[in-house]
């Protein structure tokens, strides 16, 4: 997302969801490789282990491409820090949107005028 793009509607937020979700199974199913491969391992069957690592890998890559596909349509998140409860994911505002809420909340400030040597 570029700066001077608009923000995500919620049907693409939704879409970005999904895309989410998916890069999580993909994941997960890297976590199944893996353990696969371990136990192939300790068994001593070395291309069947090979054979789940490349799998793994494969997953992996799906993984970071639905990743990819879902932060071009929501942009750059992070999460919250609270003190108490859950953290949440925000996202974060491209620079016009954060200028503009600024000028919403809060007015810009006059300068002020030189001092006149008073000392207030």
């Amino acid at each position: 997302m570029t700066e001077s793009s608009p923000e995500p509607t919620l049907e693409a937020l939704k879409q970005a969801r999904r895309h989410i979700e998916l890069a999580e199974a993909h994941e997960r199913k890297v976590a199944q490789h893996e353990t696969w491969a371990a136990f192939h391992d300790e068994k001593g069957e070395t291309n069947k282990a090979n054979a789940e690592r490349c799998n793994a890998d494969l997953e992996r890559d799906l993984a970071r491409d639905e990743w990819d596909r879902a932060a071009a349509i929501q942009g750059p998140t992070q999460f919250t820090d609270p003190k108490i409860g859950e953290p949440v994911e925000i996202p974060i505002p491209t620079r016009d949107a954060f200028l503009r809420n600024l000028a919403k909340v809060a007015p810009p400030i006059l300068p002020e005028s030189p001092d006149d040597g008073s000392g207030q």
